[in-house]
């Protein structure tokens, strides 16, 4: 039925009732990761060389309305030398989407499946904007506006990179999400190495507040653990300090005053460090994560990433012309 989906072959009624009938909760691994194959056989194509292949993605559906930590940390660990494919779409709530996000930092997110894979093999980054890599879920978007109810596309997300990254941090905003993506993940060949985390206050994201549940996948096999802010040698920080701006435009403020180094976004460096920190040691360019938010910060203050930023805009702005 999903190829039937993905063809447009399925009237509407009939996504409709599928779509009802296999309900999230009746979800398993092997099903998504099936389900999440066939939908990539039919997206566009990312191909990348390399080792690692990045991606940092959250589910959604924490009701928390936070900075675009994500994506933000996307950006930073592309500009410390990791080859990273964020995969993304504009906001489906009230929050902002990562494609809003940086769209709004200036970059031309409309770019064609092959103008994107060549700024990622140019530069390191590059944004797969979900509606041009993934053309047969026109058929199913209008169908799951409608129904309003949750359905395993929901949980799609995540695993529908078409670059396939080797590498991934996930975010889930339920803990019962994180064992379950961790299965899902040590199916596949492709993951070298995952991570899964949940806050325990509840947010798709590590928490900078409190402790956060840890699901470490390394080829196939599955550890838990638990972090908290003193692993990185930084104090909690309350989610209300790093509360996202009303607009797409104002988290891209936050964004370039946080890579100039001002002072009065301290809480969100932090935040965004604590994330490239965990990235780096799951890729094993640092030892610690103490070490990893250290080594980000020297970067981020010798201006490598606001010089990183500037090239990424310029090349996605020049290959639109």
């Amino acid at each position: 039925c999903i190829e039937e989906i993905m063809i447009g072959a399925a009237s509407p009624s009939q996504i409709g009732a599928f779509l009802v009938a296999l309900k999230v909760e009746d979800v398993t691994p092997d099903i998504l990761f099936l389900t999440s194959k066939k939908m990539l056989s039919y997206a566009a194509a990312c191909p990348l060389s390399g080792d690692i292949v990045f991606d940092i993605v959250g589910t959604g559906g924490d009701q928390f309305d936070t900075f675009n930590v994500s994506t933000a940390t996307a950006i930073t660990l592309a500009s410390l030398g990791v080859q990273v494919a964020k995969h993304g779409n504009r906001s489906q709530s009230g929050r902002i989407g990562s494609a809003d996000f940086i769209e709004a930092l200036g970059a031309n997110i409309m770019l064609d499946p092959s103008q994107t894979a060549q700024i990622i093999r140019q530069c390191g980054f590059g944004f797969l904007f979900a509606q041009k890599f993934h053309p047969a879920m026109k058929y199913v978007a209008p169908v799951r506006k409608e129904i309003g109810v949750r359905t395993i596309f929901n949980v799609l997300g995540p695993l529908a990179n078409p670059a396939q990254p080797t590498h991934m941090l996930v975010g889930v905003s339920m803990a019962s999400l994180g064992p379950f993506y961790a299965q899902v993940l040590a199916l596949n060949p492709r993951i070298v190495k995952a991570m899964i985390v949940h806050s325990v206050s509840g947010m798709d994201e590590l928490g900078p507040d409190c402790d956060t549940l840890v699901w470490t996948v390394n080829r196939g096999t599955i550890t838990h653990s638990t972090l908290s802010p003193k692993d990185f040698g930084l104090s909690p920080i309350p989610v209300s300090a790093v509360a996202s701006g009303k607009t797409a435009h104002d988290n891209a403020i936050l964004f370039r005053q946080i890579v100039e180094n001002q002072p009065q976004v301290s809480a969100y460096r932090d935040w965004l460090f604590m994330n490239c920190a965990v990235a780096l040691v799951m890729l094993g360019k640092v030892s610690s994560y103490v070490e990893g938010v250290e080594y980000t910060r020297r970067r981020c203050s010798e201006g490598d990433v606001e010089k990183f930023v500037s090239n990424y805009l310029n090349l996605t702005n020049k290959a639109g012309l």
